[in-house]
């Protein structure tokens, strides 16, 4: 059987990979200054199978860079051992009850940094929104401090871990020389992480204010290419900061898609107020004309709203519409459709909107109807019973944001979570759509409030006081995770009060997760360095506090299968037996399995198996096991750790 690797990819293994895959002639071998074979790209040859030249350091060109660039890209590439564990205690159900894992929703508490690696290989290419709301680097922002002026080796053995005091923050004043760099440093391998995650339609919402925009907007360029830029939404949130020169209304949401050309268009349903008239003396009454396709320039023929329409006179339209064939067919059986002045009717077809009716129209990139700071931090203290979180963003800017891609069964990440404000807009969403089924992943540091008073300001010690207090009364930890946590369950009892039996049905649960080194010891991973006598003094390659469910979700997370899958737990001949996503994976972790049970689980056929490597009872049972598995379920993928 393959053992699990239990660590990530190495991302710069897997270009090395793909590069080889795509040029296999460029691809050589060297021998370093040590004797030490190494792998090579041959320039001239990759030169002449791309047909370009490649820049020599002091070619003049365009670039983006700065101080430490280098090494906030490979510690993007160098992989992690770190893993999710399940907290069953802390977890919510879809219907509010504590302790309960029916739930598609996750709550990750751990360094975001890692925790995006952590979830490379099993939500690659699955996530189809992301909404983040970093650090704005105003001077007294935290930056979350990623250590670069550690070694690659040294790197390695912390990943995963917060420093002694429970945080890796730091405050950035705008007095430090390396007040930009820093927060590049922060923020590229975060994003460049993330467009790992996000689908082919998918598309990435940064919130940044006027300090950093033009470096965030370099950094995205860099990484999802220019061409692949949406649009930058001004949000007017409040009165604004004033300085002696102007009031600064708006705060900004820079988008990027990670395949423009496969991103849908947008829309935003609004009531018709137009001007109406019944120029064709239409039975139902005055009308205004709406457009219900895209010109030619803009029509896109791969999608499935590319389409030949007909009009009365015979003249035929070719485009991309805002609607199906199908829905576009009912419409005109209704007389809904315009196709110009009579008696010609050449013109090209449009939507009859009545009064009254709720309309799709292209959305203004100046949001000024979604609440503001101040509304949102009142919204948190009458859940909370005081104000405790500072500068939050309104649930309606996000849902807003939310509605206007199709998010029907995708996955909404959301890894600088704060308060979980894009939680409770995603359940809100669902309730407005309840076809949607949308599901989230929040991500946030556990940020000590304790040591955040020794720098608060005047404006917010009150605020982290009254979260503390707050936390007190629940008996829970003094960390902004808890705070997170809390706004979940607070907005989904309130949401299912407010909506009633329109929102009986929603998931307002979270399954609670945390960052932690992997579940292995190092002999696990180095089984060489050990001499072979210690191995009667280790217990096992598995840490002594971690359980079976710990293995399970680190297993799950090697094999790609969602945090959110169903999972049962039950025994077979008394041996606890996890089943996730039904059959897809069935794992047992206990010792002494013997024949009977091996046979119990062949007959299930899952597509995995997974076991410890000292699982079987005896050799009797170890010389039979292929031999049940090819009987029952030869297809089954088994694996060992």
């Amino acid at each position: 059987m393959d053992k699990l690797k239990m660590h990530s990819k190495n991302a710069a293994d897997e270009n090395y990979k793909k590069l080889a895959d795509l040029f296999p002639s460029a691809v050589t071998e060297t021998v370093d200054e040590n004797g030490k074979v190494i792998r090579t790209i041959d320039k001239e040859v990759l030169m002449k199978e791309i047909n370009a030249s490649v820049s020599e350091d002091n070619f003049e060109r365009y670039v983006f860079s700065w101080p430490e660039k280098t090494k906030a890209l490979n510690i993007v590439n160098a992989p992690t051992s770190a893993t999710l564990r399940p907290y069953l205690k802390e977890s919510t159900g879809r219907d509010g009850k504590g302790g309960s894992f029916d739930t598609n929703n996750v709550y990750i508490q751990g360094d975001n940094l890692e925790v995006l690696k952590v979830l490379q290989e099993t939500y690659l290419n699955k996530i189809k929104m992301i909404y983040i709301d970093p650090p704005y680097n105003t001077g007294n922002d935290f930056i979350y401090e990623d250590d670069y002026a550690q070694d690659y080796e040294e790197y390695l053995a912390i990943s995963g871990q917060i420093d002694k005091d429970g945080n890796k923050l730091k405050q950035n004043p705008e007095t430090n020389g390396r007040f930009h760099t820093d927060w590049l440093n922060m923020i590229y391998p975060r994003i460049k992480l993330a467009r790992n995650l996000l689908t082919d339609d998918g598309a990435i919402f940064i919130s940044i204010d006027e300090g950093e925009i033009e470096n965030l907007k370099k950094v995205c360029n860099e990484i999802f290419n220019e061409k692949n830029y949406v649009n930058t939404f001004m949000w007017l949130h409040g009165k604004g900061k004033k300085d002696s020169w102007s009031r600064t209304l708006q705060q900004y949401i820079v988008v990027y898609a990670k395949n423009k050309t496969m991103l849908e268009p947008w829309v935003e349903k609004k009531v018709c107020d137009y001007e109406f008239k019944n120029p064709d003396n239409d039975p139902k009454g005055p009308w205004f004309s709406g457009s219900l396709s895209f010109n030619e320039e803009r029509s896109n023929p791969e999608s499935e709203k590319y389409y030949t329409i007909k009009s009365p006179s015979g003249v035929e339209w070719t485009r991309q519409w805002m609607i199906s064939k199908e829905d576009m067919d009912k419409l005109i059986a209704a007389g809904d459709v315009s196709f110009g002045k009579a008696p010609k009717y050449d013109g090209v077809p449009r939507s009859k909107i009545r009064p009254g009716a709720t309309i799709e129209v292209i959305p203004n990139n100046i949001i000024d109807d979604c609440n503001t700071t101040r509304g949102a931090e009142n919204y948190l203290e009458s859940l909370f019973g005081s104000d405790c979180f500072s500068y939050p963003k309104p649930y309606e800017l996000i849902q807003k944001l939310a509605s206007f891609m199709d998010l029907k069964d995708a996955t909404v990440l959301d890894f600088f979570s704060g308060s979980a404000t894009t939680a409770e807009s995603i359940m809100r969403l669902n309730i407005e759509k309840p076809e949607s089924n949308t599901k989230f992943i929040m991500v946030q540091l556990p940020e000590n409030l304790d040591d955040a008073l020794t720098t608060a300001n005047n404006f917010t010690k009150p605020i982290i006081q009254n979260a503390i207090k707050y936390l007190d009364n629940k008996k829970l930890p003094h960390n902004l995770c808890e705070i997170g946590k809390e706004r979940i369950r607070l907005a989904g009892k309130k949401l299912k009060e407010e909506f009633g039996e329109k929102a009986k049905n929603i998931d307002i649960g979270f399954r609670s997760l945390k960052l932690d080194s992997t579940n292995m010891k190092d002999v696990y991973y180095s089984p060489t360095d050990y001499e072979p006598g210690l191995f009667d003094d280790l217990e096992y390659n598995i840490k002594e506090d971690r359980s079976n469910e710990d293995l399970l979700f680190q297993v799950m997370l090697e094999l790609g299968v969602p945090l959110d899958c169903k999972l049962d737990i039950s025994e077979i001949n008394g041996k606890q037996i996890f089943k996730v996503n039904k059959n897809f994976l069935i794992a047992c972790f206990d010792k002494e399995i013997d024949d009977k049970t091996i046979t119990e689980i062949a007959k299930m056929k899952p597509y995995y198996y997974v076991m410890k490597d000292n699982s079987i009872a005896n050799d009797s049972v170890a010389m039979n096991f292929e031999q049940i598995f090819n009987t029952y379920s030869p297809d089954t993928k088994r694996k060992v750790l």
